[in-house]
């Protein structure tokens, strides 16, 4: 059902992004991926990232590579999914999310989320064009996990700049331990 990603194919060579072939392979890698089916799902990330620059889909494709632990590979997609994200801008969300600020129930579900691990869950493809800012904190707190895994304290001290005082669970702690072995 799956091709191997080593193998060209003449069906997937210039995706487009919005095609339903395209969101199709990118919906069934993020099913197998939310059901913890890696292998399956590497496959398709790779597929993709190879062909294409899609935040989400490196993003998902760095969350394969850590779990199979090849970390210094899920840093360097992190690391490019990130720079992606960081040309993205999505105005109109990011002006309701300002105001969005203000309610007290988005405020609480927003504390619920810092404190929990949901930013390990895979990002559905159009989660960064939508939520520009939040795709850039979600990968900046998993490329702050994979650092702590390879004690690179200098990059958590960094990456960790962008989100101080945003209480992220693991980001307080991460910094605080590269504080300490530094």
């Amino acid at each position: 059902m799956f091709r191997n990603p080593n193998q060209p194919t003449d069906s997937f060579s210039k995706p487009d992004t919005d095609s339903v072939d395209y969101k199709r392979r990118f919906n069934t890698g993020f099913q197998l991926l939310s059901h913890s089916e890696f292998a399956d799902a590497f496959l398709i990330f790779s597929n993709i990232s190879e062909k294409t620059e899609d935040v989400a889909a490196l993003f998902n494709l760095a969350l394969c590579e850590k779990n199979a632990g090849d970390d210094q590979k899920a840093i360097l997609t992190l690391e490019k999914a990130l720079n992606l994200a960081k040309k993205i801008q999505s105005p109109e969300i990011d002006a309701a999310f300002s105001s969005a600020v203000l309610s007290k129930n988005y405020a609480a579900l927003s504390q619920k989320e810092k404190e929990s691990a949901a930013y390990l869950s895979p990002m559905p493809q159009e989660y960064p064009r939508l939520f520009s800012k939040s795709a850039k904190e979600k990968i900046t707190r998993v490329l702050i996990d994979v650092c702590l895994k390879c004690e690179l304290w200098d990059k958590i001290i960094i990456l960790s700049a962008s989100l101080q005082g945003k209480g992220y669970i693991n980001v307080e702690k991460a910094l605080e331990t590269a504080k300490q072995k530094k």
